[in-house]
């Protein structure tokens, strides 16, 4: 067992915070543990610690998980490329397309609202889409505009 300690800026919020992981874990996801908050952003004021640590985490999940799901219902928004320098192929978003997401709210209470720029949705698919966001994420956690 060999633990790290990694500083974390997510892209969620404005807090920093370190965590703890183990080195010796190659296969899987990685858990990470809370260590310590360097910085509490205003967003998320009301908490401290641990529970703090929680939510940065389940904000960052939530937005993950968001944008992992709209490829998936969308998979005509990637397109395949040869990386120049090794001849692999890869994919990436399509040129015009992109992601456009802000959490609302404070604390427990913020809700990711989410954007498809570039690629329009109908009702029916954004009926779809918010259903499969509503399960994988939780009923009004994210808000598929």
């Amino acid at each position: 067992m060999t633990l790290h300690v990694n500083g974390w800026k997510p892209d969620t919020c404005t807090c920093e915070v370190e965590q703890v992981f183990d080195d010796a874990i190659v296969t899987g996801p990685r858990e990470s543990t809370f260590f310590r908050i360097i910085k509490t952003g205003p967003e998320h004021s009301g908490l401290e610690g641990q529970a703090l640590f929680d939510i940065i985490k389940r904000d960052n999940d939530t937005k993950n998980f968001t944008l992992a799901e709209i490829e998936l219902q969308y998979p005509d928004m990637k397109e395949q490329y040869i990386v120049p320098d090794t001849g692999e192929p890869k994919l990436r978003t399509k040129w015009g397309i992109r992601h456009e997401w802000v959490f609302d709210g404070k604390d427990a209470d913020r809700v990711l609202q989410y954007r498809l720029i570039g690629r329009p949705q109908s009702t029916a698919d954004k009926t779809i889409t918010q259903a499969a966001l509503d399960t994988k994420v939780g009923v009004g956690r994210v808000n598929n505009l």
